[in-house]
């Protein structure tokens, strides 16, 4: 497999054609984009830098539970965006897609064979004509020994 071009993108869906139910539709997604980018942010963030406070005798603020409420918020935004036919894509040790796949990156020291996506920047939504946006990639373009 050759190694990916980094220029690759999938086709960007055209909105001024599109009919109402589906621009409204398509319109609604795209700002949702923005809530589930903050609150994947804000989890990524928030892994191990979350403190129980130290005047918290109730324990509201404990680490565990702020992020189990952030997480079953953006659990349901997720839920939300599959429901209007945008399917999430995050999916790491798959061969890189051009029709679902950005590159961002190509690491050469992964030990993993060249054109396999390693890491995901940012998930990607839809497929085909119905993709808000492909998925932000990290790829593997060594030989796969690691070396």
């Amino acid at each position: 497999m050759g190694r990916p071009r980094q220029t690759q993108t999938a086709p960007v869906p055209d909105r001024a054609s599109a009919t109402v139910p589906t621009r409204d539709k398509l319109l609604m997604a795209e700002a949702w984009l923005a809530v589930l980018d903050g609150l994947e942010s804000t989890l990524y963030e928030a892994g191990g830098r979350v403190e129980v406070e130290p005047n918290d005798a109730g324990g509201r603020y404990r680490r565990g539970r702020v992020l189990d409420g952030v997480r079953a918020v953006h659990d349901q935004a997720v839920d939300m965006m599959t429901s209007l036919g945008y399917r999430r894509h995050a999916e790491t040790g798959v061969p890189f897609d051009p029709q679902l796949h950005e590159v961002v990156r190509v690491d050469p020291d992964t030990g993993e064979p060249a054109g396999i996506v390693v890491e995901v920047l940012r998930p990607g939504y839809g497929e085909g004509e119905e993709q808000l946006r492909p998925a932000s990639v990290v790829v593997a373009g060594g030989d796969g020994t690691g070396a």
